[in-house]
């Protein structure tokens, strides 16, 4: 399991500002979970082994709710995007710009109707998610 490992701070420590990150990866899944908020995991390629992470884009940190649902409804599996924001406790990159570098549907493979098909260490790593969360939480207490 690769997981994208990145140190942030926390808003407990007034000091300390919320780490810049910029992620450059293709997307694998996405879960669009109302108009507000949505998850993008992708397949980071801007690192130098490649990983997962969760890009959570939503209302606030990322603009209006027709900002939200303009990236719902441009982001396709398969399609490689840069996202720039913060991360948050969990490791996720809460958002706040994203742009679509290439679409899958413009690429050589997705010209000819090939569709995207995730692999199963991506599979593997999004059903995990809630798992790694409450480990995560847990250790946290």
């Amino acid at each position: 399991n690769n997981i994208l490992s990145l140190q942030w701070s926390t808003p407990h420590m007034p000091d300390m500002q919320p780490a810049d990150i910029q992620i450059v990866g293709q997307v694998v899944h996405r879960r669009s979970i109302s108009k507000k908020l949505l998850f993008i995991d992708v397949a980071v390629t801007s690192t130098p082994r490649p990983c997962f992470m969760e890009l959570v884009v939503k209302l606030g940190t990322y603009g209006s709710e027709d900002a939200v649902r303009g990236v719902r409804d441009l982001v396709r599996l398969g399609d490689v995007v840069r996202a720039q924001g913060s991360l948050d406790l969990l490791g996720s990159c809460l958002v706040q710009t994203l742009d679509v570098i290439s679409k899958w549907c413009h690429s050589e493979l997705g010209k000819e109707g090939v569709q995207f098909i995730v692999d199963q260490a991506a599979l593997e790593w999004c059903a995990a998610r809630p798992e790694r969360m409450r480990q995560q939480q847990q250790q946290q207490q």
